[in-house]
């Protein structure tokens, strides 16, 4: 208080015997209020550090929490992952919502889609279908292949893709088909069940399943951070980057589904069976739109939960072929018994007949 600091200015003043009492009594008030605002500001700074210190550790301890969660809920909806055997879409729904919410962009900042590799169905009703006049084509021109022949675009050059393990699968005649979706509110649904164009000027995704020349490997994904800043090979000015870097030359172009280029990231890792056998695709991009979208780079955590991702849908798949396989392996068996009952059954009554 007041009196107990003047208390204790008058003591001195009393003990130093001062010519100008007043005079020193006022100067000893101007100190110790400069010394006490040094003190209480000395206080405050290391009331603080202490309060920094302790908000620092906890904050250690609730990311370590937060991640050790994480990691548990990525675990469990992985293995909820690797249990639905039955209805592939229903599989490539949840793969999508996995990889959406479990993201740390979250579905406003990322939007996640399954793809799958469909073969270019030949349309029956066609002249000339299934008979020798179609290979002559409708004006003389040379026969194209396939799958360009029906985007209507590429000569269908290079389109030869490699497997994991050195197997080789030819994918030229197959497509990517948008069989899931996931983001804000169901923002993204409007993908599902169109196409990514196959052709000269095909979308990027495509080097996940075509070797780049002859001897070469398809990617094991696409990681673009500014699909803006893309250089497609031949020196096009186009939306991405080659796989793992920034700003460098590309094998494809983006393609802007709705048509309006817009800045953001894109990320895709394939969906590898146990043979070898690319059968889709899982990616993401974080494009700015009013629907959502980051527009930033993807985060390594989330590429590597969507590379995770990818790898147990597969590991499903990889499961109900091998269910598939078994219930036809105990067919077989049981018509086997059957035959072997029915045969006996009549070598019975033929020697009774006798």
């Amino acid at each position: 208080t007041v009196a107990a600091v003047l208390v204790r200015a008058c003591a001195e003043c009393a003990v130093q015997r001062p010519a100008d009492p007043v005079d020193f009594v006022a100067g000893w008030l101007s100190k110790w209020v400069s010394n006490d605002a040094i003190l209480t500001k000395h206080a405050v700074a290391k009331r603080a550090g202490r309060e920094d210190a302790a908000e620092a550790v906890e904050g250690a301890e609730g990311a370590a929490k937060t991640a050790e969660n994480r990691e548990i809920r990525v675990g469990k909806a992985m293995a909820h992952l690797r249990t639905m055997t039955n209805d592939p879409d229903i599989l490539f729904k949840h793969a999508a919502n996995y990889a959406s919410r479990l993201s740390a962009a979250g579905p406003e900042g990322m939007h996640v889609y399954v793809a799958v590799l469909d073969e270019v169905e030949e349309d029956e009703m066609a002249p000339g279908a299934g008979s020798d006049e179609a290979a002559e084509g409708a004006e003389g021109e040379e026969p194209a292949a396939a799958a360009a022949a029906v985007e209507g675009e590429g000569d269908g050059e290079n389109d030869e893709g490699h497997g994991r393990g050195g197997t080789r699968f030819d994918y030229s005649d197959k497509f990517f088909r948008y069989a899931a979706a996931a983001g804000k509110r169901g923002s993204c649904e409007w993908i599902v069940g169109r196409t990514l164009p196959r052709g000269a000027n095909q979308g990027v995704s495509y080097a996940l399943v075509d070797a780049p020349e002859a001897g070469g490997k398809a990617r094991p994904w696409i990681d673009i951070s500014n699909v803006m800043l893309h250089v497609v090979d031949g020196g096009a000015a186009g939306a991405e980057g080659a796989e793992g870097t920034e700003g460098s030359r590309g094998s494809g172009a983006v393609h802007y589904l709705k048509g309006f280029p817009r800045v953001g990231a894109y990320f895709a890792a394939p969906i590898v069976l146990a043979t070898g056998e690319v059968m889709g695709m899982l990616c993401a991009d974080t494009l700015k739109t009013p629907a959502g979208g980051t527009g930033r780079p993807i985060h390594e955590e989330d590429k590597k939960l969507l590379r995770e991702v990818a790898v147990n849908a597969a590991a499903a798949m990889d499961a109900a072929a091998e269910l598939r396989s078994a219930a036809l392996a105990l067919v077989e068996v049981e018509q086997a018994a059957l035959g072997e009952a029915l045969a006996a059954a009549e070598g019975a009554e033929e020697e009774g007949a006798e």
